[in-house]
């Protein structure tokens, strides 16, 4: 209820908070040595430990000298309690490892009810954004679920010459293997991170969700200009729920801006947003 009070709660989750980035610092230098440093300081490994054992005395002290110091540590310590949870919320949506880890689990749980992730009217939008297409169409499809998309294009008997399937999570490359290759028009391809694979270039690149999760987006999208054809065409379909929002997707909705890389790579570009109450659906598409 007073100034005090919040200030003796916030002296033990400084020195808790502090003396647990110094010591990632020394486990970062062991676990990461190669890692580009720029900046260095002294006594680099050792430093930190002495600064720790610095700061367990004042929380020591602190405990001595203050009144109801134990009662207080309960409430900060449950202050990092909850936000453990959060922590691993996070991760679970925007590292890239928990990602595929989270795409594995959902794909095998998808392919046991039969759900086919990909709704007939965004494949029907994504088809006429990179349309018309001929025998002599080679395909790059990158990080569909379960090969919905794929599964959908063959199904729809549209013309094509070769389509290459990446994706990141083998759980979803051994279902689509099982569903579709034995077409021998069908290529599937592990992604070990989140990059355009280097294969032969293609007429059509069509993308599900990378660009809300790459880490550098002018790079993807200069990827992207590599591996077409001259006039080559492509689609970024982005897709964002309120329980699964892309780590880009502050960037993603900057239309203005996010435009203005494509073209920097001359790239023509269209942009075209549909939200619905929970859920926003972006597809940005053009050509070379």
């Amino acid at each position: 209820g007073s100034y005090e009070t919040l200030l003796h709660l916030l002296i033990p989750l400084i020195l808790i908070v502090y003396s647990a980035v110094l010591l990632s610092v020394v486990i970062l230098r062991f676990k990461r040595p190669d890692q580009p440093r720029p900046y260095k300081v002294v006594f680099g490994k050792v430093g930190p430990f002495i600064t720790i054992l610095f700061m367990v005395f004042l929380l020591i002290m602190f405990i001595k000298e203050t009144h109801s110091a134990l009662d207080i540590l309960r409430i900060s310590g449950g202050l990092i309690a909850f936000g453990i949870p959060a922590y691993f919320a996070i991760e679970l949506f925007y590292d890239q490892k928990y990602v595929t880890l989270r795409r594995n689990l959902l794909a095998n749980l998808s392919h046991q009810f039969n759900k086919l992730p990909l709704p007939k009217i965004t494949f029907n939008r994504i088809i006429n954004t990179v349309s018309p297409m001929t025998k002599k169409t080679n395909l790059l499809i990158m990080n569909f679920p379960l090969g919905s998309f794929t599964e959908t294009l063959i199904s729809g008997k549209i013309p094509y010459n070769k389509i290459i399937v990446a994706n990141q999570s083998k759980a979803e490359l051994k279902i689509i293997r099982k569903k579709i290759n034995h077409k021998t028009k069908v290529d599937t391809l592990l992604l070990r991170t989140l990059k355009i694979p280097h294969t032969r270039k293609v007429d059509t690149f069509i993308s599900h969700n990378d660009l809300g999760y790459v880490k550098n987006i002018p790079r993807f999208i200069r990827d992207t200009k590599n591996i077409l054809k001259p006039k080559g065409k492509f689609c970024f379909y982005v897709k964002s729920s309120f329980f699964n929002v892309a780590p880009n997707a502050i960037e993603i909705e900057n239309r203005k801006e996010l435009i203005k890389l494509f073209e920097k790579e001359k790239l023509k570009v269209s942009y075209t947003k549909r939200k619905r109450l929970y859920k926003t659906e972006i597809f940005i598409s053009g050509s070379k």
